[in-house]
C-alpha cells in the first residue's frame, strides 16, 4: 500500500515561461540577446545539477549559464545580470492539475513529499508552494542544499523517507529526469517519470495520472 507521493518540484509541480522570465529575458534583449524561455531553463539546467552538488558557486553557475547561451560579458554586465537574475528566478506558475492532483492524493489519506535538488533554502520553497496554493497539502519539503545529496543519491530518498516516517516499499516518487529515477531505484523506491527517456518504473503522460497509479498498488 502507498503511504506516501514523492514529487520533483521544477518542470513538474511548477515550471517557468516567457512570462515568468520576462524581466531576465528583457534585460538580455536590451543588450542584444534574443533568447526564449526555453532556451534560458536549457542553459540553466546544463550546469544545474553541480550547482547542488557544491561542484560550482552560483555565480559560477549563472557565468556558465551565460557561457551556454553564447553570451559574451565582463564584470558589470554580469553583476546586473545576476541581480534581475536572483530578483526574478523565483517567480513561477502552477502546472496544470497539479492543485486537483494534490488534493486528491490528500483526500485518500496519503502523505505528500517534495524533494528538489536546489541551492535555496526549505524555508524558500515553502513560500514558493504557498504563492501557487499548494502548501496546505505538503507534509514535507526535503532540498539538497540542507541535506547535502542531490536526487541521483539514495541518501536524498532516505532523508525524504525518515522525514515522511515510512518505508520504501510505502512510497512512489514522481519526476521527470533519468538521473532522478536511479537514485529513486538505488534507495528501493517505486518511481513514475512523465518522460520515456529517463527510464521510470512506470511512465505517465501527466502528473494526475500518479492518482491511478496509486490505487493499484
Amino acid at each position: 500500500m502507498i503511504k506516501a507521493v514523492i514529487f520533483d518540484a521544477g518542470d513538474l509541480v511548477y515550471y517557468r515561461d516567457d512570462e515568468t522570465l520576462k524581466l531576465i529575458l528583457d534585460f538580455l534583449m536590451e543588450r542584444g540577446h534574443k533568447v526564449s524561455a526555453k532556451q534560458f531553463i536549457k542553459a540553466y539546467d546544463e550546469y544545474a545539477l553541480q550547482l547542488y552538488k557544491n561542484d560550482i558557486s552560483k555565480d559560477e553557475h549563472l557565468k556558465k549559464t551565460l557561457e551556454y547561451l553564447k553570451i559574451e560579458f565582463d564584470g558589470n554586465f554580469f553583476n546586473e545580470f545576476a541581480a534581475v537574475f536572483r530578483q526574478n528566478f523565483s517567480n513561477i506558475k502552477i502546472k496544470e492539475n497539479a492543485h486537483s492532483t494534490f488534493e486528491k492524493i490528500k483526500s485518500l489519506g496519503i502523505k505528500i513529499g517534495i524533494l528538489t535538488d536546489t541551492a535555496t533554502t526549505e524555508e524558500k520553497k515553502w513560500e514558493w508552494f504557498k504563492k501557487i496554493g499548494l502548501a496546505q497539502f505538503v507534509d514535507v519539503i526535503v532540498c539538497s542544499s540542507v541535506t547535502g545529496y542531490t536526487k541521483d543519491r539514495k541518501e536524498s530518498y532516505e532523508a525524504m523517507l525518515k522525514k515522511l516516517n515510512v518505508k520504501s516499499f510505502e512510497a512512489i516518487f514522481v519526476g521527470h529526469k533519468e538521473y532522478e529515477m536511479r537514485g529513486a531505484k538505488l534507495a528501493g523506491i517505486k518511481s513514475a517519470c512523465i518522460e520515456k527517456s529517463a527510464k521510470g518504473d512506470h511512465y505517465i503522460k501527466d502528473i494526475s495520472e500518479i492518482i491511478g497509479l496509486v490505487k493499484k498498488y
